[in-house]
C-alpha cells in the first residue's frame, strides 16, 4: 500500500504562481497525495485559484509562516508532510524520492534548489543556498517529514519570524530523526526576492543570519522571534 503524502503549501498573495505549484504537483509520477493550501493574510485571488484543486483551502490572518504551516498540519491524513512554498516548482520524481527515503528509514529532509532565471547570478545564489543548508545539516523552506517525528517535536516555532525551518531541521535531529538530502530530484527556486531587493543585499542578510544562527541559537531567537531566551 502506498504511502499518502500531505503537501502543505503556505501562501500570502500568491496569485501569479500559486497555480503553477499545484500544477507540478499534479504533474508528479507519485500519485498518492493531498493539497493543503492556507492563505495568509491573502488581498487577492489566491483562494479562489486554489479552490480549483482542492478543497482544503484554508483562510487565516496570522502573518506568521510558522503558524500557518502548523495550521495547515492540521488538517494533513498522510503520514509524510511536505512543505512547499507556493513560488516553488517541484521536478516530477521528487514525491516519488521523498516516499522511497522514509521507506528505507530517513524521517525529513529536502532536496537540491536550482535556479528559475538560469542566470549567473541565480545560480550562484541558488548554489551558495544549497551549500549552506549542506553545511548547517538541517532543512530549508522546501522540506519533507514525517507526521509522527513533526507532532513530536511540535511543529515549526511559531515565535520564530525567520529561520523556522532551519530550527525544525535541528530539533528534529536532535529528537532522533534521521535526516537525508534527496539525490536525482531537485526544485525549481523563485528568485523574484532577489530580484526586488538585489540578489547580494538578500544573500547576505540570509548569510549573517545563518552565522547567528550557528554560534548562538538563543541570540538568534531573540533577534529574529518574540522570545526572551
Amino acid at each position: 500500500m502506498t504511502k499518502l503524502i500531505s503537501v502543505i503549501i503556505p501562501a500570502h498573495n500568491e496569485e501569479s504562481c500559486i497555480e503553477k505549484t499545484i500544477l507540478s504537483i499534479k504533474a508528479q509520477t507519485y500519485k498518492n497525495f493531498e493539497i493543503i493550501v492556507v492563505c495568509d493574510a491573502c488581498k487577492d485571488k489566491t483562494f479562489e485559484i486554489a479552490k480549483k484543486h482542492t478543497q482544503k483551502v484554508y483562510k487565516k490572518d496570522y502573518k506568521n509562516i510558522s503558524k500557518t504551516r502548523n495550521y495547515g498540519a492540521k488538517f494533513a491524513e498522510g503520514k509524510i508532510l511536505i512543505f512547499m512554498d507556493a513560488d516553488t516548482l517541484a521536478s516530477k520524481n521528487y514525491f516519488q524520492k521523498v516516499v522511497n527515503a522514509v521507506n528505507t528509514g530517513y524521517d525529513f529532509g529536502c532536496a537540491k534548489l536550482k535556479s528559475n532565471t538560469r542566470t549567473i547570478r541565480g545560480k550562484s545564489v541558488t548554489s551558495a543556498l544549497n551549500a549552506g543548508i549542506w553545511l548547517s545539516s538541517a532543512t530549508g523552506g522546501n522540506l519533507f517529514i514525517t507526521k509522527k517525528l513533526f507532532n513530536k517535536i511540535n511543529g515549526f516555532d511559531k515565535n520564530m519570524k525567520r529561520g523556522e525551518d532551519t530550527d525544525l531541521g535541528v530539533r528534529a535531529k536532535k529528537a532522533g530523526g534521521k535526516i537525508v538530502y534527496l539525490k536525482n530530484t531537485y526544485l525549481i527556486h523563485n528568485e523574484r526576492r532577489y530580484q526586488e531587493e538585489g540578489y547580494f543585499n538578500l544573500y547576505q542578510q540570509q548569510f549573517v543570519q545563518g552565522i547567528i544562527y550557528t554560534l548562538n541559537k538563543k541570540l538568534f531567537k531573540k533577534i529574529y522571534g518574540n522570545r526572551k531566551d
